[in-house]
């Protein structure tokens, strides 16, 4: 990228306003005894970056009215936006905010992504690549994770030159990168499955993909069905055969729903596996290229 021309500068001062809570939470987890605890402590970090993203324009008011007279008069106001009579004596108004106080700084939920992002790519790109060169691909990212692939038989003898920017407290103790040291510090990349290799991963499309490790252990993540259903239902033959040829399976999930504020118990036949990707150029079976990558040459 060449700059060419600059139109306009905005200046502003910045200061770590928001540290003492992040690290304060930071130690609570560190110190938690049980696994709520330490859930507990990382949800209140995690819900901060969630109250900077809050929509405020799409609350809504909900009201149970007893009496006609109260309806009728709640019904005529101008911010009702929906109604439901659910008996002769009850109904329910949904109203849109009369006010809305903008309190939630949406710079700083998308500065947090940034970070986050330029935490992973300077790990790939200032750590792995001068490491391992062109042997070390990225296969999958998502917000907080990356699976990558390095072609090396010497991977973790090298990993030790970068061991300060590891997490490797999950590994067994008997392992040569096992450090207590980074149990829960920030900004350090932890193995998530504790130094055990992959063998088997199929990634169709984002919050879609399965990983079975080499003691067995599979992962398995379908976004739109329900988690007993992933788990029971679908298998890694049904991954295989989506990557194998261009495919969309269905599969059947039970889920309580309200009609009415009555309660239903539904089976439902949900769109499960698809490796359709509308973002992506296709280039081989182990590549692909998102949209405005870079100039491309005949037809698409």
């Amino acid at each position: 990228m060449r700059i060419k021309k600059i139109s306009k500068v905005i200046s502003f001062d910045q200061a770590f306003w928001l540290k003492d809570w992040v690290l304060y939470n930071n130690i609570l987890r560190q110190q938690a005894t049980s696994k709520i605890e330490g859930d507990s402590a990382k949800a209140a970090n995690n819900s901060t970056y969630g109250n900077f993203t809050l929509q405020k324009f799409k609350y809504q008011k909900l009201d149970l009215i007893y009496s006609k007279e109260k309806f009728e008069k709640s019904f005529r106001t101008r911010n009702v936006t929906n109604w439901h009579i659910v008996n002769e004596n009850l109904s329910l108004l949904t109203f849109r905010p009369k006010k809305v106080t903008l309190d939630r700084m949406l710079i700083t939920g998308f500065s947090i992504l940034d970070l986050s992002k330029l935490l992973f790519y300077s790990f790939f790109y200032d750590r792995l690549k001068p490491l391992f060169g062109p042997r070390v691909r990225v296969y999958y990212a998502d917000t907080d994770s990356v699976l990558i692939r390095v072609d090396d038989p010497h991977f973790y003898e090298k990993m030790a030159e970068i061991k300060e920017f590891l997490d490797t407290s999950n590994y067994d103790k008997q392992h040569f990168l096992y450090s207590p040291d980074g149990y829960q510090r920030m900004m350090l990349m932890k193995d998530q499955y504790g130094g055990t290799p992959i063998e088997v991963c199929y990634c169709l499309r984002s919050k879609m993909y399965l990983i079975k490790t080499a003691d067995q252990h599979i992962t398995k993540k379908v976004k739109g069905l329900c988690r007993r259903a992933v788990e029971k239902r679908v298998t890694e033959e049904d991954f295989h055969s989506c990557v194998e040829g261009p495919r969309r399976m269905r599969h059947m999930a039970t889920k309580i729903e309200s009609d009415g504020f009555d309660l239903y118990t539904k089976q439902l036949s949900r769109i499960s596996l698809s490796n359709f990707d509308d973002k992506n150029f296709v280039l081989s079976e182990k590549e692909v290229e998102p949209y405005g990558y870079r100039e491309r040459r005949g037809p698409c």
